[in-house]
């Protein structure tokens, strides 16, 4: 009886295996199938979830109390003081012409030639933020057509400009309010700091109308709240530049004029710990702005004495890094400053722009004072910087001259131009050797004008801007009127550029450069001031048309190599002759010198004199680096300039005079200790990249090989039931891919 038994147990089993394993097999497909979908859908999560977070901030309502409070607390002074601190763009016009701009924008129409051909309708937000390139939408997002409004309501009376500012910048309220990913220069960091400011200024008319409604109140509170929120978010903090200095001005600026937000003391104190930070690197302890310009130079000052103010309306008192941070910077802008107000072009400086400077007047309040052109001329020096990379001589015989050296490049460290060794030449109101200058964000030529043809600096052709290469300083001395600086730049490929430069008074400078180890052709481009007017006299002579006051410039050349010279004016092939000018372009002279070999050296004469004192370059003769010879003549006899090791001598007639290299202080230590500053600051503060870009494309990506695996294991579904393993491959696919997104592709 058991046979019977057991056959019957077997077809029993096979009975309901063939009813169960469908059943099974169904079910194990539908979980593969409901995995296979939530992969796919957590990978795009994990794309989209940190930008999301990382503009997530607390929408709420200021409370009803905070709100009626802050119409009496602080009192209106201190409202004005805070509004008047401004870090925002300008539109760099005349105060006649911000009237028209004013009573344009009355009509909706924005007249402004400097960001703008022609005029723009404005239609509201968001589409107001859209026009133009980047510089036009960090002007708009900073709020500064409202801000334009505000200040000629206050210089009229006229309540239209008001009414208008009022109502565009509630409706911005509004509109922001709604957002929860970044669009244009909605979030970006300089635009929100700089608005702070703009709400302020309209904050204290606000809060004073009687025809205000407790509704717009509540808006324009809300944007300050929220743009707070921002502001101290660990990663929109862009630490390493004055872009983050900027935002704890800001902070600070919220602090003292919406003392009762229920964040203030957070964010003050946040502003003053992460500014502390910065002042490790952002200033060297010579007292220059670590950003490789003489214009951001002077906003540092203007923004470091505007923190220490801040700090003060805030109730406290500035530390004495940051006192002595103020102090250095404000001694190093009046070296910079020529007396017509202008800058030397080297990195981001604008050449025609008329700068004011900003000074603590009094320790005890930090109040600080404006002043304006015209400045008093520095004594004569011979000041040297090694730390922050510049050389800076001011002379006095036969006029007040400046020649500036720089060889500045930290890395990291913002708005950096492919500029080293280049040279700076001022006198008699003219920048008779200049570099481009700031070049306007998104304009045809902005790639150029930050790399070495923007500057004076030998270099190879087509080097990239951002080579890999280090310059130091070898050697600088100064005897009365004499002054001399060596320097060298060396890049990863074993070519060196060595530059030294020998001022034999105010106005005339031998420069002998030299290239070794070069496998491509050298270009030196010598742009002047777009007021000159070049002209060739034979192959290596240059002069000038002659000024108002009779002088000429002369520039003459000479090397072991016969050089290639042209002359070009405004040209974007090859890239020469441009002079940034109150923030436009403008076509100057330039002279284009290129030269072939592995080891070159040239000798360049620069003089401003009157025709009949010309000096005129008669050779030059090289044994080394350190042994050369330049003969001149002039009028009145020869002149000699000859440089043996250490020393170089200058011989005219029977009169010998001479000045000697010395060493550079070992600055080893000192670097060391601001790479470390940075790198600590980075450490704590990474930099934010924008990627919503590279998001679109990943999520195009996911779902078409989403699609392609689902099509596949439909038509492959029957080998598939048979090999359970075929099903999971999918999955290991979707692992993998996740690892390349979040640790190759968006790092």
């Amino acid at each position: 009886m058991a046979k019977p038994f057991s056959i019957s147990v077997n077809s029993t089993q096979k009975q309901v295996d063939a009813k169960v394993l469908p059943v099974i097999s169904r079910r194990s497909s539908a979980i593969f199938f409901a995995v296979r979908i939530f992969l796919p859908l957590l990978l795009v999560c994990s794309i989209y979830l940190p930008e999301h977070y990382t503009f997530s901030v607390d929408r709420t309502s200021p409370p009803s109390e905070v709100l009626k409070n802050l119409s009496t607390i602080p009192v209106k002074d201190v409202l004005d003081e805070v509004a008047a601190i401004l870090s925002g763009t300008s539109f760099a016009v005349s105060d006649s012409r911000r009237k028209s701009m004013a009573d344009a924008l009355l009509e909706g129409q924005l007249i402004a030639p400097g960001l703008q051909s022609g005029p723009v309708p404005l239609i509201g937000w968001p589409a107001d933020l859209l026009h133009g390139g980047p510089s036009f939408q960090l002007t708009l997002a900073s709020l500064e057509l409202e801000n334009l409004l505000l200040e000629e309501f206050e210089h009229s009376g006229d309540r239209r400009y008001y009414q208008v500012a009022r109502d565009r910048i509630l409706a911005f309220a509004v509109w922001e309010a709604q957002q929860r990913s970044p669009i244009a220069f909605l979030w970006n960091d300089h635009a929100i700091a700089a608005r702070i400011s703009v709400m302020v200024r309209l904050w204290q008319h606000l809060r004073g109308d009687t025809d205000a409604t407790v509704a717009q109140k509540e808006a324009l509170i809300g944007l300050v709240m929220r743009s707070g929120e921002l502001l101290a978010k660990p990663k929109l903090f862009t630490v390493r530049t004055n872009h983050g200095v900027m935002q704890n001005i800001a902070l600070l600026q919220i602090a003292a004029a919406f003392p009762l937000l229920p964040k203030t003391k957070y964010w003050r104190d946040l502003a003053i710990e992460r500014l502390d930070l910065q002042l490790g690197f952002y200033v060297s302890d010579e007292g220059v702005v670590l950003e490789h310009s003489a214009g951001y130079h002077l906003l540092g000052t203007q923004l470091l004495a505007a923190a220490a103010r801040l700090i003060r309306l805030n109730g406290m008192a500035p530390s004495e890094r940051l006192v002595g941070a103020i102090q250095g910077t404000e001694q190093f802008s009046r070296a910079l400053l020529r007396p017509d107000g202008t800058l030397p072009a080297f990195g981001n400086t604008d050449v025609g722009s008329r700068h004011a400077l900003t000074v603590i007047s009094d320790v005890e309040t930090s109040r600080p004072k404006k002043f304006v052109a015209p400045f008093s001329p520095p004594a004569e020096t011979a000041a040297l910087f090694p730390i922050s990379g510049y050389a800076l001589w001011w002379s006095h015989s036969p006029v007040p001259a400046q020649t500036v050296v720089a060889w500045a490049n930290h890395l990291q460290h913002g708005h950096k131009h492919a500029d080293e060794p280049s040279l700076n030449i001022w006198s008699r109101g003219y920048a008779w050797i200049t570099g481009t200058g700031y070049w306007p964000y998104g304009l045809e030529g902005f790639a150029e004008a930050n790399g070495w043809a923007g500057s004076n600096a030998p270099h190879s052709m087509n080097e990239p801007a951002g080579s890999h290469r280090q310059a130091r300083l070898r050697g600088a001395g100064n005897e009365g009127p004499l002054r001399v600086a060596d320097i060298e730049v060396c890049r990863r490929s074993g070519m060196c550029v060595r530059r030294q430069v020998v001022q034999l008074s105010a106005e005339q400078l031998i420069i002998v450069d030299e290239t070794s180890n070069s496998d491509a052709t050298q270009e030196t481009l010598w742009t002047t001031d777009p007021r000159l007017t070049l002209r060739q006299i034979g192959k290596l002579n240059f002069a000038s048309s002659t000024t108002e006051t009779g002088q000429e410039l002369h520039i003459a050349l000479a090397g072991n190599v016969d050089p290639e010279v042209a002359l070009l004016r405004g040209s974007m092939t090859p890239f020469a002759g441009w002079v940034v000018s109150k923030g436009s372009p403008r076509p100057a002279d330039a002279i284009r010198v290129t030269y072939r070999g592995a080891d070159v050296a040239t000798a360049t004469l620069i003089e401003v004199t009157e025709l009949l004192n010309v000096l005129s370059l008669q050779s030059f003769s090289r044994k080394d680096s350190e042994d050369w010879r330049v003969a001149l003549t002039h009028s009145q006899g020869d002149v000699i300039v000859e440089r043996k090791g250490r020393n170089v001598s200058i011989k005219k007639s029977s009169e010998t005079s001479s000045v000697t290299f010395t060493e550079p202080p070992e600055i080893t230590e000192r670097q060391v200790a601001l790479r470390s500053a940075m790198k600590k600051a980075l450490h704590r503060y990474p930099p934010w990249r924008d990627l919503s870009a590279y998001h679109f494309r990943l999520l195009v990506l996911i779902a078409l090989l989403w699609l392609v695996t689902e099509v596949g294991i439909l038509a492959l579904r029957n080998s598939i039931r048979q090999q359970t393993w075929l099903q999971l491959s999918p999955l290991a696919g979707w692992i993998a891919l996740a690892l390349w997104i979040h640790y190759s592709y968006l790092t």
